[in-house]
């Protein structure tokens, strides 16, 4: 029995730790001059599990590296670039990923985030995968409504677990981000 415990936390172990992002790409909207994007990289650069920030000025993306093995937050990132007074208008979270099955309008999680999939093609993934946050704050407010239509859960409009979610033990009340596979 101890044997079969040790080996099953093993295998955990090593399909967890390829799901660690392995970057972070978000377009910053309200941008006019090259001390509006000083002013995010001062935001970003302040969170403690930022590694390294490269910006293109030109169409105000973000490229973030994320310090190894310490806990993050996609929330906190977003609140920095709000708080430096700019809106996030795309956030893209790239993951490695081996036999990740996802389906759409289904909920997963992928590295302990809980995620929503959303327009998404019923597969399997495998390597390098990049997803785009749908959650209201994360994509223009044109762009969040339009992706309302791809399901009736209620968690899509709260970016909490609700009732939705009910079916899965402790999952009810949690932070959901919707999500899509993009190209």
């Amino acid at each position: 029995m101890k044997y079969i415990i040790i080996f099953i936390f093993i295998v955990l172990s090593i399909s967890s730790k390829g799901q660690a992002p392995l970057k972070i790409s978000l377009q910053a909207s309200g941008l006019t001059c090259s001390m509006c994007n000083n002013s995010i990289n001062k935001a970003l650069y302040a969170l403690s599990f930022i590694d390294h920030v490269e910006s293109e000025i030109k169409d105000s993306y973000f490229h973030i590296s994320l310090k190894k093995n310490q806990p993050y937050s996609f929330d906190e990132i977003k609140t920095a670039v709000e708080d430096a007074g700019f809106f996030v208008a795309k956030f893209y979270v790239y993951y490695e990923v081996n036999n990740l099955v996802v389906e759409s309008d289904t909920h997963t999680i992928v590295d302990n985030n809980l995620m929503h999939f959303l327009h998404t093609k019923n597969s399997t993934l495998n390597g390098e995968t990049k997803f785009q946050i749908l959650n209201r704050g994360f994509v223009t407010e044109k762009e969040f409504k339009s992706n309302r239509k791809y399901t009736k859960m209620a968690c899509y409009d709260t970016g909490i677990t609700k009732s939705c979610c009910s079916k899965e033990p402790g999952m009810e009340g949690k932070r959901i981000f919707n999500v899509t596979v993009s190209q």
